[in-house]
């Protein structure tokens, strides 16, 4: 997905310092309204076709046309110009804007984008207290902190982990892994991601999330803990030996196999619900992710947050925060999911009309889940320095270059290596 800057829009710009606009002390916002614009760079995750992307990119602009009306009715004369990236670019876009002086006011990607634009220092931090402090679920937090005392991002939507599925091919979704290994023999065909953001959730349903979070924490490889990840593994081997469950590298192939009717079930992320309305209609099924031997499954949700861009003018800052602060306003977050379906609030207070939408019931659920094992999951949030060296262990267990032993062995080193710094989940 390549970002939509129009050379008109970059010649339009102006440089911007720090420090410029009103006095110090002074209200920018106040006194009427104000006539600014907020440069926003938003991540997204690239589709495996141009045309699902221009499709992706055109809701994300009717949704932020949306916002921008809201909020001139709260902040007349705040204009919104929004650009696209997927979120392997997102990173290199912002840095050569912001080293030129042209850096966007806001970004808008996930939690894991954000944290390397906050180790490249492309984001300016967010001090404590502040006027979120008290609204955000405080189960969010460890995905934004960089420090006691900061934040190096705002969290403002929840995209929860579950199971998508044809409603045609499937009456019900399976609940628990023995049935989702039935509906295989049955003739439904199953996809899976090959890494462990995507198969987190069956270390709960396996029984070994609290032998990788032990692990995690610096806990010992006791021969219990060894079995568990073993066993879990076992299962994976397993499953892929079936003639209808496949495992796929990247999330996109998986989604675009629902969509195309290649599977009938998936592994899935709530914001890929736009997308598979669009091909499947009333036929799209979400549902939780089924649970296990070992017990419930343990998803990990995906936090979307806003980030302060460097180069912003006090004026424009003080927009910012204001932009920020009002999407995390009850009536707003809750529009959000209404018409996203797919993007769960974060702050406590909002209400959300649960029984009129059994898709919402299901993202609810899928939450639910996720919060139930945050505990055991907690410690995963550190993980995702080391993600690509467990990925290639995974992909070499699941293409028979390891056993079942050998990738055993090779993921507890890999979970012994010291505690990173904390960040968002495997995949943010």
């Amino acid at each position: 997905m390549a970002g939509l800057t129009l050379p008109a829009l970059l010649a339009g710009c102006q440089q911007r310092q720090p420090g410029t606009g009103p006095a110090a002390g002074a209200d920018p916002l106040g006194g009427g309204g104000l006539h600014t614009t907020l440069y926003i760079a938003v991540g997204l995750e690239k589709a495996l076709d141009r045309q699902t992307d221009l499709v992706s990119q055109k809701r994300l602009r009717e949704q932020f046309d949306q916002l921008q009306q809201a909020f001139q009715d709260v902040r007349p004369g705040v204009q919104l110009q929004v650009l696209v990236f997927d979120n392997e670019q997102v990173i290199q876009e912002v840095q050569r804007r912001t080293h030129s002086g042209l850096g966007p006011d806001l970004v808008l990607v996930d939690g894991l984008t954000a944290e390397r634009l906050h180790a490249e220092q492309l984001l300016a931090p967010i001090d404590l207290p502040n006027p979120a402090s008290g609204l955000l679920r405080p189960e969010l937090i460890p995905y934004v902190q960089a420090t006691p005392n900061q934040w190096f991002a705002m969290p403002v939507g929840l995209e929860p982990q579950l199971a998508c599925f044809d409603r045609r091919r499937l009456k019900a979704a399976p609940t628990t892994l023995a049935e989702l290994l039935e509906a295989s023999s049955r003739g439904q065909r199953i996809g899976l991601g090959l890494d462990l953001g995507s198969l987190g959730w069956t270390m709960g349903s396996l029984g070994a999330l609290e032998s990788v979070a032990a692990l995690s924490r610096g806990g010992g490889a006791t021969p219990e803990r060894q079995r568990s990840i073993r066993s879990w593994l076992d299962w994976l081997r397993n499953a892929g030996l079936q003639l209808r469950i496949r495992f796929l590298p990247t999330h996109a192939q998986l989604v675009q196999g629902l969509r195309t009717g290649q599977f009938d079930w998936i592994s899935c992320r709530s914001q890929d619900g736009a997308l598979l309305r669009d091909a499947l209609g009333p036929h799209l099924g979400l549902a939780p992710l089924p649970a296990g031997p070992g017990g419930a499954p343990s998803p990990l949700s995906t936090v979307r947050v806003w980030g302060f861009g460097r180069n912003s003018s006090s004026r424009q800052r003080a927009a910012a925060q204001e932009l920020t602060r009002f999407t995390l306003n009850p009536p707003v977050q809750r529009g959000f999911t209404i018409q996203t379906e797919g993007l769960l609030p974060v702050i406590r207070s909002a209400s959300l009309p649960v029984a009129s939408s059994a898709n919402l019931a299901a993202l609810l659920a899928a939450q639910q889940q996720a919060e139930a094992a945050q505990p055991q999951t907690e410690p995963l949030i550190a993980l995702r320095g080391r993600k690509q060296g467990l990925n290639r262990i995974l992909t070499l267990f699941m293409y028979g270059e390891l056993d079942s032993a050998a990738a055993t062995q090779a993921l507890i080193r890999a979970l012994e290596q010291g505690a990173p710094a904390a960040g968002g989940g495997f995949d943010g």
